[in-house]
């Protein structure tokens, strides 16, 4: 194979080397803030959960104070049944003494289903704080692999940058420029190899007899399609 074909190989593979690297640059930031977004999520998740059991035993002190307050009026209604001169006050007081048992049994029930509530959420406010645990504690490695994957990949740009600096340097500078301006219009692609017969780049089927020329390897041949660089590499 001419030289020139070779090294235009080499510098494709570095180029889509550093291509992927530059992908892998820009996703990362994008999954980092994905992770800090549902670390965000789990977090938030958890105040309003501890906010409900909050509330719920908020709810019940203000009950459990109403019952008291009423409980001890009724004991100062029982306590007048004593007091009272005549029947029209005494049958008052056992209406008051009524009205007040309804409304202890109404809090006493309410009081009770809250209870229950506040005791059944406290147990599912117990299994969120483990799952989240172990959910942040995910976020945290997965996190944690990212940045490291950063930091892999700023070293593997610079590696093969220096590749990509050294193969030039072998090269004529006509070929060079003719190289980065296919690269530039064909989305980063300028040499490509051909396939059974078809030009890789854009897949177009291409005449036997060009096909046998790009096999030979002693020039630079591009697709008539695409206008990509074209070589033909065994296997």
């Amino acid at each position: 194979m001419l030289e020139e074909l070779s090294l235009l190989l080499d510098l494709q593979t570095i180029d889509n080397q550093i291509a992927d690297v530059l992908r892998w640059q820009e996703q990362i930031p994008e999954d980092l803030q994905l992770c800090n977004e549902e670390y965000e999520r789990i977090e938030q998740q958890l105040k309003e959960e501890e906010q409900l059991l909050f509330d719920k035993q908020k709810a019940r002190r203000s009950l459990e104070g109403e019952l008291e307050a009423e409980n001890d009026k009724l004991q100062r209604y029982q306590r007048q049944l004593f007091e009272v001169k005549n029947n029209k006050e005494y049958q008052a007081l056992l209406h008051e003494i009524k009205i007040e048992k309804d409304k202890i049994g109404k809090l006493e029930d309410q009081i009770l289903m809250l209870l229950e509530e506040i005791d059944a959420h406290s147990k599912d406010f117990e299994r969120a704080q483990l799952l989240s645990k172990d959910e942040k504690e995910a976020c945290k490695k997965r996190e944690t692999e990212l940045r490291q994957k950063l930091r892999e990949l700023e070293d593997e740009l610079v590696v093969r940058e220096d590749e990509r600096r050294r193969v030039i340097a072998k090269m004529k500078p006509e070929l060079v420029g003719r190289y980065e301006r296919i690269r530039k219009g064909r989305g980063g692609v300028a040499v490509v190899t051909i396939n059974g017969g078809t030009c890789t780049g854009c897949f177009t089927a291409l005449p036997p007899q060009f096909v046998s020329e790009v096999r030979k390897g002693d020039q630079i041949l591009t697709c008539e399609h695409c206008g990509r660089m074209l070589i033909w590499r065994d296997g």
